[in-house]
């Protein structure tokens, strides 16, 4: 009967494991500044072409009705943003992402050894405390990003879905159906 243990991981993998963790945050996050960021164009978009439109519509003399319907478009748009917050959202991802890559940085200029990782650890864990609750598939994404990039065969990324990449953004979609291991680590049992 074989045993999937794991081995005790040496210093350059542990180190390598923050690493790749570090790197997927900051694409996490800036997927989440992103997303953000086009909600808030987008109802800026909807508000700016509302308010023209009830303002030629006004000046036209046009029905009350419409107007009313423009005026209600523009106050449910400035709504949601504020519900959603999604200026508040955009700074808090872009400064998780800064402090990542700082954190990132620090890592590619240190020396790997026992104390250097604690020291890093407990930094990532500072940042982490700061973080929202995260969507799964987002963050599966975000680890095949830097499965890519740093050369992984595609062999060893997550499965995702189509349905759940386009709705990633928004909610997680079947998350408990992704498929493959979220591993960085090439010691196998």
């Amino acid at each position: 009967m074989r045993h999937n243990r794991r081995m005790p991981q040496s210093l350059d993998q542990h180190w390598h494991d923050l690493l790749f963790a570090v790197r997927k945050s900051v694409r996490y996050h800036e997927r989440r500044q992103r997303f953000f960021l086009a909600c808030n164009r987008f109802v800026s978009f909807v508000t700016a072409a509302s308010g023209t439109s009830a303002l030629v519509t006004l000046l036209n003399d046009a029905d009350k009705a419409v107007v009313m319907a423009i005026a209600l478009l523009i106050t449910l748009a400035g709504l949601l943003d504020l519900v959603f917050g999604t200026a508040r959202r955009i700074s808090e991802h872009g400064n998780l992402a800064r402090e990542f890559v700082a954190l990132e940085r620090r890592m590619t200029l240190a020396e790997p050894s026992p104390e250097t990782l604690r020291e890093l650890t407990a930094a990532r864990l500072e940042i982490e405390e700061r973080e929202p609750p995260i969507l799964r598939v987002l963050n599966v994404l975000s680890h095949n990003d830097v499965m890519r990039s740093m050369g992984y065969p595609q062999s060893e990324w997550a499965r995702v879905t189509p349905w759940q990449r386009r709705l990633a953004p928004f909610f997680d979609f079947r998350a408990d159906r992704l498929s493959g291991e979220l591993t960085t680590s090439t010691e196998t049992a």
